[in-house]
């Protein structure tokens, strides 16, 4: 018998559990049991997406996906589920207590939807590249479902607690503006060889969600070795800010006087401030009742079983950040006061690139907490200006006091 007919040989079969997809055979066609696992791990998720009842809708995603790396796009895991991975990532380090440390953080519930976003880098996303684009989603049968940028899902979209398990959006770049917080800002870089384990996450957790059923830890393991999450540079929560990459686009000069004033010059919470001013609902509903809460649990999670030495970067200090919001709405409330002296034109110019239409938007969702910064920011100008609003802008000041006023938000106060 030759040397090379003794030698170990491997066989797939990926209807076993996933620690057993791969065994010693004499018919076995694999040399090794890693090169065994490469092959043989994406039919066992092809096997497990199909009982799952979400491979056509992956299908779908993957060829739509590939023709965006075509396009010579970035394409990328965002959202809140990415932070869920982080802290994910962080339990792998700890084989020994990985199956009760996983326990655990199941009860966290930080892993829900799936959401794709796909960058252009060098091309412009205008009428003619989003017609293109169009005939692309269309030829994977995925259907666009916002009127102001671009998002696909399926037409009819698997459904987790009322959300798409998956979606993509298409954009162009993302300015500090629109990032909130390095926590809620994490990703993961879509490669075509990771695709597979993104989607097998995603069954794993949704089965969980809906089912109850058990996730296999070993497979768990296997899958993050191969993601590695993307987090901005931070400090203390905020995004660490330079003279290159503030972004203030599209607010008064002003108004960024103010901010840098307030700030007394520190640029990462200058831009803490500006980016949750300009879309008021950052700090009056997702800061307040998403990101805060977000970020307690999480740092006593990670004290309690020691993932790390010190406080990750990106973990927001929620003490110090609620006095300086406090603080800032205070400060806000008695400026738009200052500046009311000089008439509805200057504030309306003061207050240049604040959508205070999210707050008649978001208003039902707004807890106590965020009225009273309502009130901290709106009720000096409020009651000086009496019934002389102007009709303007439904985007203005005074359409949203207006509609604060029909709310009786003032009422206490008068």
């Amino acid at each position: 018998m030759s040397k090379s007919s003794n030698k170990i040989k491997f066989a797939c079969e990926p209807n076993n559990s996933f620690n057993n997809i791969c065994f010693e055979s004499k018919e076995g066609k694999y040399k090794s049991k890693q090169s065994c696992i490469n092959d043989c791990d994406a039919k066992y998720i092809s096997r497990n997406l199909a009982e799952a009842g979400i491979r056509n809708e992956t299908i779908q995603y993957r060829s739509f996906i590939s023709k965006m790396f075509d396009q010579n796009m970035l394409v990328y895991i965002k959202g809140g589920t990415v932070l869920g991975l982080k802290i994910l990532k962080m339990i792998t380090n700890n084989k020994k207590h990985f199956k009760t440390l996983f326990e655990k953080f199941l009860q966290l519930d930080l892993i829900r939807d799936w959401d794709f976003c796909a960058y252009t880098q060098d091309k412009v996303l205008d009428i003619h590249y989003k017609k293109d684009l169009e005939k692309l989603a269309k030829d994977d049968r995925l259907v666009s479902r916002a009127k102001t940028f671009i998002l696909y899902q399926t037409n009819k979209p698997i459904q987790l607690e009322e959300q798409a398990l998956f979606e993509i959006a298409i954009l162009e770049a993302d300015g500090y503006l629109g990032l909130e917080l390095p926590l809620s800002t994490m990703k993961v870089k879509v490669h075509p060889y990771n695709l597979k384990y993104i989607f097998m996450l995603a069954k794993m957790f949704y089965r969980y969600k809906i089912k109850a059923e058990q996730i296999d830890t070993d497979m768990i393991l296997h899958i993050m070795s191969h993601i590695n999450i993307v987090i901005y540079e931070s400090r203390n929560g905020l995004f660490v800010k330079n003279k290159d990459n503030f972004d203030t686009s599209g607010i008064s000069e002003k108004l960024v006087e103010f901010v840098e004033k307030f700030s007394s010059k520190d640029l990462n919470i200058q831009q803490f401030l500006i980016t949750h001013l300009c879309e008021p609902n950052r700090m009056l509903y997702r800061l307040l009742e998403k990101n805060i809460p977000k970020s307690i649990k999480i740092e006593k999670f990670i004290k309690q079983h020691n993932l790390s030495k010190n406080t990750p970067n990106w973990l927001l200090d929620t003490k110090y950040i609620i006095k300086l919001i406090t603080d800032f709405s205070i400060v806000f409330g008695k400026e738009l006061e200052s500046i009311y002296k000089n008439g509805f034109k200057a504030v309306d110019e003061f207050c240049k690139g604040i959508n205070f239409k999210r707050i008649k938007i978001e208003y039902d969702k707004f807890s106590d907490v965020a009225k009273q910064f309502l009130l901290n920011m709106f009720a000096r100008i409020e009651k000086i200006v009496k019934d002389d609003l102007p009709k303007s802008d439904p985007n203005s000041l005074w359409s949203a006091i207006g509609f604060l006023r029909d709310k009786q938000l003032f009422t206490a106060t008068n």
